[in-house]
């Protein structure tokens, strides 16, 4: 266990300039931690100005002093990997000044960074299924040379120091929180290395590449990031010009005689006589309910939930509203959602609640007073849901009792119109993100990274390969070796099955992004993951052949192991007649068409759910691509493997200029080599965005 002692404390005046003492170490730095084999190790802290502070570990000792800032950073030499657990000491010269972290190995440190499909873990969590037999995953996990610390998130404008968040080693307590990814990665490296893997699981959902870059990567390429940089700004800027809106606001709604009524909570209460309210059937707009523009409107609805969820967590999903709303609970105020920006924008805002009775009373008070005629309920919501298992509890569709409490003068024609709100809509969701969970981390010893993200960023098209380059250039700089491997994962198949040989796809767009980075980016590798997805399911839960693929790589790029890590990758192709010859790398042993199923699980955890798979050449044993000439009209294609080259041709197709392979959101595709890899997606053309 780590232990601190200061026995003697030490009071500097201020004046000074220089820091107290006590010294103190980052929170990574910590019990049960894993050290970076074979390569020196930073070990940094703060400490009084000027102390002497000593770290000792593995037969070394290291002496430094103190900056006046209190400051201290020391190198171990490089050590070779060690599963014995060892204690770390870091004391200052003040008498009793000391720390000691226990249980340190030494072996490879890999950091793992992303969004939700990398942070995904093993075990179950809300609104996400664990991974495939995350039972048995548990069961068997136990294995202290396995260890994983979670970054606790920290959105941060401005460079921070440190992390939440402590080092545990994997056990069926403790691998359900591990990165399923990075966890099932380590299990494969263990297995093969025989060394201890430490995991760094700095990630965060639903986030944009560009919340894990810095500023000052962003800045060195302008082109690509123009848009990027300028909606961080935006988002930097937003507090300061959100409160200067709603200053503006409320002089219009004076000026206007717009000012929001104070509510009467009475309409709320539950034994209320409502007999004299008008009857109004939900889901459906302002004009279909017969309701005034311009007016606040009450609404109420009595419902029942199974006794048996009093006092547990549900939530009431009513879809977007369009304006000012607050939503009652048996007469106390539940939540609401804010106004609107005045041009008829819609916000989803779901509503959390413990009930205490089996019977309930929702009352809900809308305020429309900027533009006639909003939208109520955009979509056939309405619905009460087990916040954990989002089973449906209790339908609120249909008739609801109405009744209008204040109506607001309508503007003149030619008035003033209201203030413009500032936007919210930027490209960096979750951001900013690598002040606070990436550079306190610069510097600590670590193997490479694995990356898992794109999903959030499909937006910027082929400018990701840019902006993927530009991130691993930068992490690689500010850890000092520009050699250090960067794996990531292409997306996954996802929507519905590909039903016309020219979709746009946004998907097939980032997965040719992050192909082409392959050669921009030295020591990468791309694990391929076109036949691991799900339709409906962003998270597959397939991660234990994500993390078997990424350790693939690693094994044979960073470990020198002589096997074939990847699939089928496009090299070239060549016109024959009428034809197109493509020629690949990592054939390896051979490639191959992989048999195809007849059904297909939209949830691959729900097996019952089938449909029938579509087989759009059907001519062909090999299945996803496509051809077209040089009027770019895109045609299903046969295609057959002839010496280890695929080639490709359609008969409506007689001058073929180009070909696609798996260019879909969900394509159907069984191009592979025998070891058993898929190929990845890819076009011979030069995508337009």
């Amino acid at each position: 266990m780590r232990k601190t002692t200061i026995l003697l404390a030490i009071v500097l005046l201020a004046s000074t300039g220089v820091a107290s003492g006590g010294v103190r170490l980052p929170a990574f730095f910590g019990d049960n931690m894993v050290l970076q084999r074979n390569k020196p190790v930073s070990v940094w802290g703060r400490a009084g100005g000027g102390d002497r502070v000593t770290v000792k570990f593995a037969g070394q000792s290291k002496v430094v002093a103190a900056m006046w800032d209190g400051t201290w950073r020391v190198t171990l030499d490089p050590m070779k990997a060690c599963a014995e657990d060892r204690e770390m000491t870091v004391s200052s010269n003040i008498p009793g000044d000391s720390i000691t972290i226990a249980n340190v190995l030494v072996g490879d440190v890999w950091f793992c960074s992303g969004q939700s499909n990398m942070e995904k873990p093993v075990n179950k969590q809300p609104g996400q299924h664990p991974v495939n037999n995350y039972r048995e995953v548990l069961d068997k996990s136990k294995n202290r040379l396995i260890r994983h610390i979670k970054v606790k998130p920290v959105k941060s404008w401005e460079p921070v120091d440190d992390v939440s968040g402590g080092w545990v080693a994997a056990s069926p307590e403790t691998t359900g929180k591990f990165t399923a990814v990075g966890y099932f990665f380590a299990r494969e490296i263990h297995k093969h290395r025989g060394v201890p893997v430490g995991l760094i699981n700095s990630t965060l959902g639903g986030t944009h590449i560009g919340a894990w870059m810095s500023l000052e990567s962003m800045n060195l390429k302008p082109d690509e990031l123009k848009q990027v940089l300028g909606d961080m700004e935006r988002a930097k800027n937003y507090p300061k010009a959100h409160a200067a809106y709603v200053a503006e606001m409320k002089k219009w709604r004076t000026r206007h005689k717009r000012l929001d009524p104070r509510p009467n909570d009475a309409s709320a209460a539950p034994g209320l006589n409502i007999d004299d309210w008008k009857d109004v059937k939900l889901p459906g707009t302002w004009k279909d309910l017969g309701l005034p523009a311009h007016s606040v409107v009450w609404l109420r609805k009595e419902f029942s939930i199974p006794s048996k969820y009093k006092g547990r967590v549900v939530r009431f999903d009513i879809g977007p509203l369009s304006d000012s709303c607050r939503l009652y609970l048996n007469g106390k105020s539940i939540g609401s959602s804010g106004q609107n920006n005045g041009k008829g924008d819609s916000v989803t805002r779901p509503f959390y609640f413990r009930p205490e009775t089996e019977k309930n009373v929702f009352a809900l008070r809308i305020a429309s007073n900027l533009t006639p005629g909003q939208l109520l309920v955009q979509r056939d919501n309405m619905r009460i849901v087990d916040h954990k298992t989002r089973q449906s509890l209790a339908d609120l569709k249909g008739v609801w009792k109405a009744k209008v409490t204040h109506r607001y003068k309508a503007l003149a024609p030619g008035s003033e119109a209201p203030p413009t709100p500032p936007s919210r809509r930027w490209r960096i969701p979750g951001g900013p993100l690598f002040n606070g969970m990436i550079n306190p981390l610069v510097g600590y010893g670590v193997a490479g990274f694995l990356w898992y993200q794109g999903e959030s960023s499909l937006g910027v098209g082929m400018k990701y390969q840019a902006m993927l380059r530009q991130m691993t250039g930068d992490w690689r700089m500010r850890w000092g070796d520009q050699t250090l491997p960067f794996y990531y994962c292409q997306l996954a198949n996802f929507h519905d099955l590909q039903k016309t040989p020219d979709e746009r796809s946004g998907w097939a767009v980032n997965r040719e992004a992050m192909r082409r980075a392959l050669a921009d980016i030295k020591h990468s590798g791309m694990a391929v993951l076109i036949d691991i997805g799900e339709a409906r399911d962003i998270h597959p839960v397939n991660k234990q052949d994500v993390g078997r693929r990424l350790a693939l790589i690693a094994r044979a790029k960073t470990y020198g192991e002589k096997i074939e890590y990847s699939g089928p990758m496009y090299e070239s192709m060549k016109i024959e007649g009428g034809a197109i010859r493509l020629k690949f790398s990592h054939v390896g042993k051979g490639l191959v068409a992989r048999k195809l199923p007849a059904k297909y699980h939209p949830k691959s955890y729900d097996r019952k759910w089938t449909i029938p798979l579509p087989i759009r050449s059907p001519g062909s044993r090999l299945q996803g691509f496509v051809i077209s000439g040089a009027d770019g009209k895109w045609k299903w294609a046969s295609a057959k493997i002839e010496n280890d080259t695929v080639l490709v041709s359609s008969p409506d197709v007689p001058k073929p200029a180009a070909v696609r392979y798996a260019w879909a959101d969900n394509p159907v595709c069984n191009l592979y080599n025998k070891a058993g890899l898929p190929a990845s997606p890819f076009t011979t053309e030069n995508p337009q965005r």
